[in-house]
């Protein structure tokens, strides 16, 4: 689960870049809300921020309904749950080549594109040149929206914004 989690993160991490001018770009923010709904119609929602420097370093900050930060640095994943104390540390096993997914992208009607990866479609809703929603079924057939808002592609984000330290009463968890 945590692993198709962290494979939808960076689909759609990527995918906010591959809107832009990937090489004049050097750091994104937006605002997320993020919808789940299982096959029983219950509905789960988080909001929160998204940062992207160089294309290497991600952290999806959840703040509603539950706080968690979700570290991406290359192929290091760490998940913070503070309400928890704990922090999951992983390593990305398969190669995404979202260069490929991207470029296999279908237009489906003016603002939506299509694409795969490991046997989910995505679907992309591109406004104004820019992405506005990627909807996809997960593994477990819920159904899955980020709408997203206040896109920014100016700001300067400090490096010290990715530097997860723990306290000394978290649990570390390591999954590799």
């Amino acid at each position: 689960m945590v692993y198709k989690l962290i494979l939808s993160l960076l689909l759609v991490t990527t995918t906010l870049l591959a809107d832009f001018n990937f090489n004049d770009m050097k750091t994104l923010k937006a605002e997320f809300t993020q919808t789940i709904k299982n096959e029983a119609g219950k509905v789960i929602k988080y909001t929160g921020v998204i940062y992207i420097k160089d294309n290497k370093k991600v952290l999806w900050q959840y703040l509603t309904p539950i706080k968690k930060n979700v570290y991406v640095l290359d192929k290091e994943v760490i998940i913070d749950e503070p309400e928890l104390e704990q922090a999951i540390y992983t390593h990305l096993d398969k190669n995404i080549d979202i260069t490929t997914l991207l470029s296999n992208a279908v237009k489906v009607s003016a603002d939506l594109y299509k694409t795969k990866l490991y046997d989910v479609e995505y679907f992309l809703e591109i406004k104004n040149q820019k992405i506005n929603k990627i909807s996809f079924k997960d593994g477990l057939s819920n159904s899955i929206e980020i709408d997203f808002k206040n896109v920014d592609t100016k700001d300067e984000l400090d490096d010290t914004l990715f530097v997860f330290l723990p306290s000394n009463s978290y649990d570390i968890i390591e999954k590799y």
